[in-house]
């Protein structure tokens, strides 16, 4: 071959070794999902745009109180209305005392709606970006895949209700503090918050809240909901940002389900996909070099 094609089969060769470095994955259709406070006294169920109980283009949540865990005749609806993300929160916790704070989006984890925060009343207070939340140096810690970065690997959840801070704290040393009240958040070693500081040192403490993520497939709290009556307040549709150009195309899912330019979208493995480039342009400059020395030689040299 010549040095040029070399070169050129060379580069290609190379590529999978730092496409690899972003794993492929894959992920299935949203479904409708509930998480609950400790003690069980506040559940919020969310349902994926166009499915049952949500015929809007965004996902919605009920958010139900009750005097007793696991629902019953005391069980009111407090508040219903969309939530921020564009398709699904991936996990959410709640705290005893009514705040709803949801965790990154589905399918795209790491990017918008890192966290979203839900007043007891339901009104959406803020949804900072990941990038926005942890230093740009410590994004190399996170695993990261074709559509995602898990940067909650390993995390702790607590709510400080004496101070109305949400704590998110980091298996690396570092934490994420965010005011629930107005959604002001800082990012430090997490021995800068004294309280987030005592709280790691103590074994189930009250202040400390479980992703409780439950499958609503089967059967539902709304699913049993017939008196309205109970419904305080219906929280009108959120004015989230549009996300930036390109965001909402991680998802390696066969459809981004916001736009019909990528309806067909699909995720190709990079090593499938360059291996088979690779093997295509070794066979071509192989049969090139292999047809070249058998060409008999032309008439005007044969005697």
């Amino acid at each position: 071959m010549a040095r040029g094609q070399l070169l050129t089969l060379s580069v290609l060769l190379s590529v999978p070794v730092w496409v690899a470095a972003a794993r492929a994955d894959d992920w299935p259709l949203p479904g409708a999902i509930s998480f609950e406070s400790s003690g069980g006294h506040f559940v919020a169920e969310v349902f994926p745009p166009k499915s049952r109980h949500n015929p809007a283009e965004r996902p919605v949540c009920f958010f139900y109180e009750s005097a007793q865990p696991g629902g019953g005749s005391s069980t009111r609806l407090a508040w219903r209305g969309p939530l921020a993300n564009y398709e699904m929160p991936y996990e959410g916790v709640v705290s005893t005392n009514g705040w709803l704070v949801t965790l990154d989006e589905w399918a795209n984890l790491g990017f918008d709606n890192s966290i979203a925060i839900y007043r007891p009343d339901g009104i959406l207070v803020r949804t900072p970006r990941l990038d926005d939340l942890v230093r740009a140096a410590d994004t190399s810690r996170f695993d990261h895949t074709i559509s995602s970065r898990a940067w909650r690997a390993g995390a702790r959840y607590f709510f400080v209700t004496t101070t109305n801070r949400f704590y998110v704290a980091l298996p690396w040393g570092k934490a994420v503090e965010v005011s629930l009240a107005d959604g002001a958040h800082r990012y430090a070693d997490t021995t800068i918050f004294p309280d987030l500081a005592a709280l790691l040192k103590l074994a189930g403490s009250n202040e400390e809240a479980h992703v409780t993520k439950t499958s609503l497939a089967l059967t539902s709290l709304t699913d049993r909901q017939t008196d309205t009556s109970t419904l305080v307040r219906t929280i009108p549709a959120t004015t989230a940002p549009p996300p930036a150009a390109g965001d909402h195309h991680r998802s390696p899912r066969a459809s981004c389900g916001r736009c019909t330019t990528h309806a067909s979208m699909t995720l190709v493995d990079p090593w499938f996909a360059y291996g088979t480039l690779a093997l295509l342009v070794v066979r071509r400059y192989t049969r090139r070099s292999f047809v070249r020395r058998r060409r008999p030689p032309s008439n005007e040299h044969i005697s």
